[in-house]
């Protein structure tokens, strides 16, 4: 499957939403960002579906890994997500949160960059389904100072709480993560 980490139906919702993003707008200069990039993989296979509908655009990775040995349009930002939103444009057309997924990073990640997204931009959360939920304690030493490390070991994968909560103003939904997806889960906002 391309894609990287990814389950069930997860790819063909990344990829249909980056092409409906593309073809959403043919006249525009594209930002696509990634939080949590890991390998690359499906910053990879990404940037090869959106390159068959536009060249106009740039795909950033965010993550405070080493980059992958991705080549143009893909930028590397070797930050936390927090910490690296001012180097990214203040028009963004597509975001995948995947990042850090305690409550409070997918939370700040949806604010930080939901604030700069276009309207008909295309706002990602993976690890939405409910299944996963409360697995893969957040164990994330370098967080410290940056998420309630206690918290997120507790609780583990905390996507749905932010989702369920309401606080995504100024989106709507247009398609939910799938309920049965054991690990995983693609929810789908886009900028009214």
């Amino acid at each position: 499957m391309p894609g990287g980490i990814l389950f069930d139906g997860d790819w063909d919702r990344l990829r249909d939403s980056a092409i409906r993003v593309a073809e959403r707008f043919p006249d525009e200069h594209l930002n696509f960002i990634e939080i949590g990039v890991h390998e690359g993989l499906t910053s990879r296979d990404l940037i090869a579906e959106i390159s068959k509908h536009t060249n106009n655009f740039t795909y950033i990775g965010i993550d405070p890994g080493s980059p992958p040995p991705l080549g143009s349009p893909y930028i590397h930002i070797q930050k936390i997500s927090h910490l690296a939103v001012n180097r990214v444009s203040e028009r963004i057309h597509w975001c995948l949160v995947d990042g850090c997924h305690c409550a409070a990073c997918v939370i700040r990640d949806a604010i930080l960059y939901g604030n700069r997204m276009v309207s008909g931009g295309e706002l990602l959360f993976h690890d939405a389904s409910p299944r996963p939920q409360g697995r893969d304690r957040q164990d994330y030493g370098s967080m410290e100072g940056f998420h309630d490390s206690q918290i997120a070991r507790e609780r583990g994968i905390d996507v749905r709480r932010v989702l369920d909560a309401g606080l995504l103003a100024g989106f709507r939904l247009i398609l939910s993560a799938q309920t049965d997806n054991e690990l995983g889960g693609v929810e789908i906002y886009e900028k009214i």
